[in-house]
């Protein structure tokens, strides 16, 4: 039995991260994460070729044709997701300067 468990691959799963870094449904969703059998890919909210501000310019534009999930590194997403926690613009300022390299 644990020879057929080594081989069974776990199905991808989603986790959606909204404001507050709280775990929301699909459509209110700021961030997120898939986590595969072989690796984790992060993915923030885009616009304006910036990261997403849901505390700031951009929370009139989240319905916005110009918004979409792009996918980033993990830094980039810690840094990113301690900002809808604690509401710290640095936090954000440096997300979307790694993010820009």
């Amino acid at each position: 039995m644990k020879i057929e468990e080594q081989w069974i691959e776990k199905e991808d799963v989603e986790i959606f991260y909204g404001k507050g870094g709280n775990v929301v449904e699909n459509g209110d969703c700021l961030a997120k994460i898939l986590e595969s059998s072989k690796t984790n890919y992060y993915f923030i909210w885009l616009t304006r070729g910036n990261l997403y501000d849901p505390y700031g310019i951009d929370v009139l534009k989240r319905n916005s044709s110009v918004c979409k999930f792009v996918r980033v590194s993990r830094d980039v997403f810690d840094s990113y997701f301690k900002y809808l926690k604690t509401k710290n613009k640095a936090h954000y300022n440096n997300a979307n300067r790694m993010y820009r390299g």
